[in-house]
């Protein structure tokens, strides 16, 4: 990955000073972003995350109803382990997903075969740190939400997982959003419950924001630079990182 990045730096280094012409690079610059998409280690699951995801949520009846609070009880640790655990299906509403551990985790999943399905707005896309461009690289389905009334949002950060620890039905859901800040700064809440009278209601919910959004295009956009560098600048991070 280190090297890649070098080499990426290196080429715009010979643009700056002329050496080679623009559109040579662009096809360089697409061919380094789809193969540090491609990647991620197709590893087992790090089962000591599954097994602190299991030891902090499964209470003494084997159920789970549990809050959790960031920063004070590292949430963010227990998804991954969730994430990890997963062996049925994955619906995500999320406003957003800037944190690349957990980008890295949902990729880990599709990887292992199992079928994942993203709803989020459109808002968030105009954000050089959100990493959908990483999933969508992978051909994990995104939906986008079309609202019908002026400046609504997707603002929901929910996760349903069909078969995860214990073998258990679970949802995920609160103010939690799926970034660093919320992890490591914010003050945010999460529920993690296994009720399925709860858990179907939220997969009707899901349903209903599938058929209130659009499909986002598979394919990768062709690498345009912006007059202020910024598509540069993320597909740079997405590099690196």
């Amino acid at each position: 990955m280190k090297i890649r990045y070098l080499l990426f730096i290196g080429c715009i280094s010979t643009v700056i000073q002329g050496s080679i012409k623009l559109g040579t690079l662009v096809p360089l610059v697409q061919q380094c972003v789809i193969t540090q998409c491609i990647a991620v280690q197709r590893a087992a699951p790090k089962i000591p995350v599954i097994e602190r995801a299991q030891a902090t949520l499964i209470n003494e009846r084997g159920t789970i109803l549990h809050p959790l609070f960031s920063p004070d009880d590292n949430p963010k640790q227990i998804l991954l382990g969730l994430l990890d655990a997963e062996q049925e299906k994955i619906s995500i509403a999320a406003y957003l997903i800037t944190d690349n551990d957990i980008a890295q985790h949902i990729i880990q999943a599709h990887l292992r075969g199992v079928p994942i399905e993203i709803v989020t707005d459109r808002t968030t896309l105009q954000s050089q740190w959100n990493k959908f461009d990483l999933l969508q690289a992978h051909h994990i389905p995104i939906f986008i939400f079309q609202p019908e009334v002026r400046d609504a949002i997707m603002h929901n950060k929910f996760i349903i997982l069909r078969k995860s620890i214990n073998n258990k039905s679970i949802l995920w859901t609160g103010s939690f959003n799926f970034s660093r800040a919320a992890a490591y700064k914010n003050q945010e809440n999460v529920l993690v419950l296994d009720d399925m009278s709860i858990i179907q209601a939220y997969t009707n919910q899901f349903e209903k924001l599938k058929q209130r959004s659009l499909p986002l295009h598979e394919n990768i956009q062709p690498f345009t630079f912006g007059s202020n560098l910024r598509t540069l600048y993320k597909y740079l991070l997405m590099i690196k990182n």
